[in-house]
């Protein structure tokens, strides 16, 4: 996966930290199609998740400054992805099969949320400071 304009949300900061974790998905992708061992593989995994627990964090911060309304179901949905991660994480140690699936939770995941719950979040944030 790369970047594409359609992703941006139109807050710079949100956008580039965006771009880093579709970054790191592409790391992880990389590793799978490269066959690379599975200590690489776990080390893509683990700087993924280290990096969405820190940009989640930093997102809730805003929404929390913000006084974002749906701020609840969006922190559920981070939650639920750090969960998966970990889940995820479990089955490769265990097994390494099932890596593509893992890759495509990630893609729809990272797509369907970005163009849903953070869409929605950008655009009552930009509205706020508009209003």
């Amino acid at each position: 996966m790369e970047w594409k304009s359609e992703y941006s949300l139109g807050i710079p900061k949100v956008d580039e930290e965006h771009a880093k974790f579709l970054r790191l998905i592409s790391n992880l992708e990389s590793a799978i199609e490269l066959n690379v061992g599975p200590q690489i593989v776990l080390v893509a995994l683990a700087q993924l998740k280290r990096f969405a627990k820190d940009h989640f964090e930093a997102e809730e911060v805003v929404m929390r400054v913000h006084g974002y309304k749906q701020m609840a179901e969006h922190v559920e949905a981070h939650r639920n992805f750090i969960k998966q991660m970990d889940e995820i994480e479990q089955r490769t140690l265990n097994n390494l099969q099932g890596r593509e699936p893992m890759l495509d939770y990630l893609r729809v995941w990272f797509t369907e949320h970005l163009f849903g719950a953070d869409r929605e979040f950008a655009e009552s944030m930009l509205e706020a400071r508009q209003g």
